[in-house]
């Protein structure tokens, strides 16, 4: 084997290894948002909210020292814009069907993704397509119904998280996708950084919907002009979690 040969082996090596770790790390985010949800005042769109914001604050610095020192086209900018709104979508279906179904439902629906977009890349990057992908797809599709079992009862709760999953699955290989194609323009570290912007404008309507109180009916006070006081998407997790009622008087 040459050194170019060797060389090239070692890079698909790394290449897969660092592809582990990611989809590992991201498996991980169950570990924080379980015990938060637990408690009371979590909703998925707060949890995506805060998974974005740690991603661009940690990515800000290296985006900043490993920039490009290229002019980037206009439609290089649009499709980045694109990509985050695809990426928000993704972490709120998969957030949304994390509190929908089980873990296992959740995150086997989302990693149909990888095969999507191997079924994707001949017509955005054009590569081929080769026969283990459509087994690869099979055997994918074969241990979803059988985890799913969808022949038993009350089996609607995990197929409606499964249809939220694999929604998550449809726009992570859309972002995947977009950020192969803006390689040309970015570096790895900007692409990460630059979409995360555009992805916090589409989780904010989302984050601010959940957390809003119901609509109440139009009483005595308010026609005199009583307001009531605005709330922030933050406050909604005080104000979502149990709280102990006080005993009445004896009777």
């Amino acid at each position: 084997m040459t050194d170019a040969a060797a060389g090239d082996e070692r890079g698909r090596t790394r290449g897969a290894l660092m592809i582990a770790l990611a989809a590992g790390s991201w498996g991980t985010w169950s570990l924080f948002f379980r015990p938060a949800e637990a408690r009371g005042g979590v909703n998925a769109a707060l949890e995506a909210f805060v998974v974005f914001a740690t991603i661009f604050v940690a990515s800000l610095p290296l985006a900043l020292r490993e920039r490009l020192r290229v002019r980037r086209p206009l439609r290089a900018w649009a499709l980045l814009g694109f990509q985050g709104a695809f990426d928000a979508a993704n972490a709120l279906l998969f957030f949304w069907a994390m509190q929908k179904t089980s873990l296992a439902v959740a995150v086997l629906t989302h990693y149909l993704a990888p095969v999507l977009v191997a079924l994707g890349a001949p017509f955005v990057v054009g590569e081929r397509v080769s026969r283990r992908t459509w087994g690869a797809l099979g055997v994918a599709l074969a241990g979803l119904v059988t985890l799913l079992e969808p022949w038993r009862d009350g089996s609607k709760i995990a197929l409606g998280g499964a249809l939220l999953g694999a929604g998550s699955a449809v726009f992570f290989a859309m972002s995947l996708l977009a950020a192969k194609r803006l390689g040309r323009h970015f570096a790895p570290t900007e692409i990460l950084c630059w979409h995360i912007p555009t992805g916090l404008l589409v989780i904010c309507p989302s984050c601010r919907a959940e957390c809003s109180p119901p609509r109440r009916p139009r009483s005595a006070s308010s026609s005199w002009g009583a307001s009531v006081p605005a709330r922030s998407p933050a406050s909604c997790s005080s104000e979502a979690s149990p709280r102990p009622t006080r005993a009445g008087p004896p009777s």
